[in-house]
């Protein structure tokens, strides 16, 4: 695993797809907008966690959390840890750090290998920046 690890960040320090690659699995009829044109009142900062861990069998798995149901757009989705970012957080790196332990429990034993491309939700206004740890 350790080799996989490595290619990893090594991968995570190139170009990625971007938003190229989340269109083609976006709803056909969702219009394309240019995250660099988004100012902070059209969206809000949040950070989730792509986390490789090991269970005490050393299988590797990716945790995932079910959302609490209420009436909103995410109710009871599958999601990764994370959420919105808090006045309290350094940066959208530690926002993904935080709710990863107030979700799944984990805090210092992250290693943070790098992020993907950040993704626009437009039905809820999150922008979302996806972190990769293990």
């Amino acid at each position: 695993m350790e080799q996989f690890i490595n290619k990893l960040k090594e991968q995570l320090q190139r170009p990625l797809p971007g938003q190229d690659a989340q269109y083609l699995m976006a709803p056909g009829a969702r219009p394309r907008i240019d995250l660099d044109q988004l100012t902070s009142e059209q969206y809000r900062s949040s950070a989730v966690m792509v986390l490789f861990c090991q269970d005490e069998m050393h299988n590797w798995f990716l945790p995932l959390t079910l959302r609490f149901s209420y009436k909103g757009v995410h109710s009871g989705q599958v999601s990764l840890p994370g959420g919105k970012s808090e006045t309290g957080d350094l940066n959208l790196q530690n926002t993904a750090l935080r709710e990863c332990y107030e979700e799944i429990g984990i805090r210092d034993d992250v290693e943070v290998l790098g992020k993907l491309t950040r993704l626009y939700i437009p039905v809820s206004g999150f922008l979302v920046e996806p972190y990769v740890g293990v």
